[in-house]
């Protein structure tokens, strides 16, 4: 009996020293004031893709094809590895931005999509 009580008495400052120090651990590159801002910009990057095709009919191959007639520059996501990915075929694109590795979540926009979407894993 008297193991048990030790045991209880312990449970709960071991549970809120893990909880402290999970705390610590959130990534300052993946706030939600971070994504927001890095889809900000990926709204822009989105609107200038949608008036290349308007004016070539098809989208770019890469982004900084948009540069500087479409953006003076493409600036990067603030949220994540901070680099942009883009996959064209012409009719259809993807932008993404990831927080970190292939196995980590990160947000995608389409030009069929209209909005961004989270996606658990690896695109």
């Amino acid at each position: 009996m008297r193991l048990y009580r030790l045991g209880r008495a312990l449970f709960v400052p071991l549970v809120l020293l893990l909880l402290i120090s999970m705390s610590g651990c959130s990534d300052p590159n993946w706030s939600e004031e971070k994504i927001r801002e890095t889809q900000a910009r990926g709204d822009l990057i989105i609107g200038a893709l949608e008036k290349y095709r308007s004016d070539t009919g098809k989208y770019p191959k890469t982004l900084e094809q948009l540069a500087p007639n479409y953006l003076v520059e493409i600036e990067p996501p603030t949220a994540g590895k901070m680099e942009w990915q883009y996959l064209s075929g012409g009719k259809n694109f993807s932008l993404y931005f990831a927080k970190g590795s292939a196995s980590e979540p990160e947000y995608v926009r389409t030009n069929t999509s209209g909005k961004w979407s989270l996606v658990p894993t690896g695109f």
